[in-house]
């Protein structure tokens, strides 16, 4: 499996990475399982829990309790953040991430571009200086 070194972690989740803030405002427990999230949020268990561990800045793993269960919780800064700001937060790191993923993409056809002029015109048409003739 290929491991890559970058992982966008907001890019395209925004909207789940809200059902889950607001699935944590809406209890009435502070700490919930992954479990009652997927129940509370519709979302897949299988994709909650890759999202909780992802964000270390909206959600905090809490140690086992009693028989082994690890319950998350919302960070303390988030806890006091309004929602309009832990939205905003969310589509400012969103946005961030969209332009890095961007700007990759437009370096690699960049780089493909010299790489086929380079490779089908040649160095004789693009040379910066002339030589004396």
């Amino acid at each position: 499996m290929i491991r890559f070194v970058w992982t966008f972690r907001f890019r395209k989740r925004v909207p789940r990475l809200l059902k889950l803030y607001t699935a944590f405002k809406t209890s009435e427990r502070r700490i919930l399982h992954p479990i009652e999230l997927s129940r509370e949020t519709g979302i897949h268990m299988v994709d909650i829990v890759p999202l909780l561990v992802a964000t270390p800045e909206l959600f905090l793993r809490v140690p086992p309790r009693q028989g082994g269960i690890t319950g998350y919780a919302l960070t303390s800064s988030i806890n006091a953040m309004e929602e309009a700001q832990v939205v905003s937060m969310l589509r400012r790191k969103s946005t961030v991430e969209n332009w890095i993923y961007w700007s990759l993409i437009a370096l690699i056809m960049v780089g493909f571009l010299i790489s086929f002029v380079i490779l089908f015109v040649g160095f004789d048409e693009f040379t910066i200086f002339p030589s004396p003739e």
